[in-house]
């Protein structure tokens, strides 16, 4: 006991302060780790393979008429990985034109919303400090609801992650896909053909999750997009069913690698105040980034940067 009282006390006693303060710092950077890499890592890392099944590429026959793209599109995929292009879009120089939604007989591209409950998170950074960010939006659900597959598609992914819980990826048209998360169960399985507003799966609360609710994700060539750019979720509507898709659209990939510059462009009846409160800024920032004052008016289709 004398030996283990001089530690605390003794000539040794700063030492050992100095090494608890240094296993505290170790323990707490191996945390923050853990949780980017279950939450936060870059969609190229592998969710982990079911004992027994080898890492593939697997190869479903699908009826190319009916989803209006080319066997080279969808023909192969990997069931096991989020991010299947490995493309870093915010650095493309083309835009990509996407029909989002169409009806003049494309059934692939009539979309249903997943859920009929509100938004309660949207997409971006979760905090001030920007150490965690959110690529989906989270919708309001109770354990149990229905959840429909948004578009025409194929399922892809089929399983269960530390961060998502149990999730599903479905592959729809011209790059797109959809992600659902923390999930109670499954309706659909993977390869199968699905049509848009079918049931897929069963709202939950699994994974890391603070309550029931539906992660949604859009993503484009593997890239997650902001959803509310796209979709009203308030008022059940597609703001736009033609897409131009280019690097502005993945400004949010430089903010968290803490490279470049990101930008918003504006609306109509858009204000410092709404994009501001979109990017979780405020509107002082956003008038020193782009030399105005707080009562500019905002032009429709000015760049803003905002970050």
């Amino acid at each position: 006991m004398s030996g283990l009282k001089n530690i605390f006390t003794g000539k040794y006693s700063h030492a050992f302060i100095k090494l608890g303060v240094w296993a505290l710092m170790l323990g707490t950077f191996l945390m923050h780790s853990w949780v980017w890499a279950r939450e936060i890592a870059p969609p190229w890392v592998y969710m982990p393979i079911p004992e027994g099944e080898e890492e593939d590429t697997v190869t479903y026959e699908m009826d190319a008429d009916l989803f209006n793209f080319s066997d080279k599109q969808f023909v192969s995929w990997n069931k096991h990985k989020i991010n299947i292009y490995n493309l870093d879009l915010s650095r493309t120089q083309d835009t990509f034109e996407v029909q989002f939604e169409s009806f003049e007989g494309r059934r692939f591209a009539y979309f249903t919303f997943p859920v009929k409950g509100g938004l309660n998170s949207g997409f971006g950074f979760r905090n001030l400090f920007g150490h965690r960010f959110h690529y989906g939006v989270d919708l309001d659900l109770k354990i149990g609801d229905t959840v429909r597959v948004a578009l025409d598609g194929v399922v892809r992914v089929v399983r269960y992650e530390p961060g998502y819980g149990n999730f599903m990826i479905v592959t729809h048209h011209d790059g797109l896909e959809t992600l659902y998360g923390h999930l109670s169960g499954f309706i659909a399985k993977e390869g199968e053909e699905i049509v848009s507003g079918e049931p897929i799966a069963l709202g939950g609360n699994t994974g890391k999750s603070t309550g029931p609710h539906l992660h949604f994700e859009i993503l484009f060539m593997g890239e997650r997009l902001d959803p509310t750019r796209i979709l009203d979720f308030e008022n059940q509507v597609v703001l736009s069913s033609s897409l131009r898709i280019d690097n502005s659209w993945f400004d949010h990939l430089k903010l968290i690698r803490g490279t470049g510059k990101a930008f918003h462009l504006v609306k109509s009846g858009e204000t410092l105040e709404t994009i501001a409160l979109k990017y979780k800024t405020s509107v002082s920032r956003l008038c020193a980034l782009n030399a105005l004052n707080s009562k500019s008016v905002l032009t429709p289709g000015r760049k803003l940067r905002y970050g």
